[in-house]
């Protein structure tokens, strides 16, 4: 089923393949959609839209989100934290604990021998906001 995410009306929109949970990402899961690579113009990594809550926050390298979703569940927002409403939508949903809409590209992180699923974030929303 395919849906779009609109977090702000003015901006663009994103193509969702489908919903699915936090608890989904799975390193057995993604290594099956890892299967779907390589992903470029003819094929597009598939982007799914997850609501979760966000229990810890962090920059790095002055430019990026670094978030923590679950015990074992990263997320990773490029060039997020240049942007104030990045910013304080984060901080917002993470401070009041409340769930946010995300939309990305789940995938498995190789850093230094850990393995690691993590979404790589493209856009996000307030589930207080709609989708």
């Amino acid at each position: 089923m395919m849906a779009t995410l609109t977090p702000h009306a003015d901006r663009f929109q994103l193509l969702i393949e489908g919903e699915c949970s936090i608890q989904d990402l799975t390193p057995k899961a993604l290594e099956e959609v890892e299967q779907f690579a390589p992903f470029g113009p003819g094929n597009p990594e598939p982007l799914f839209s997850v609501e979760t809550k966000v229990s810890t926050q962090a920059v790095l390298k002055g430019r990026h989100l670094k978030l923590k979703f679950t015990p074992g569940v990263e997320g990773i927002w490029f060039n997020a934290a240049e942007k104030l409403e990045y910013t304080e939508l984060i901080e917002k949903v993470t401070r009041e604990r409340t769930s946010c809409r995300f939309a990305g590209t789940p995938e498995l992180n190789r850093f230094m021998g850990k393995v690691t699923p993590t979404l790589r974030i493209k856009d996000a929303n307030s589930s207080s906001q709609g989708s």
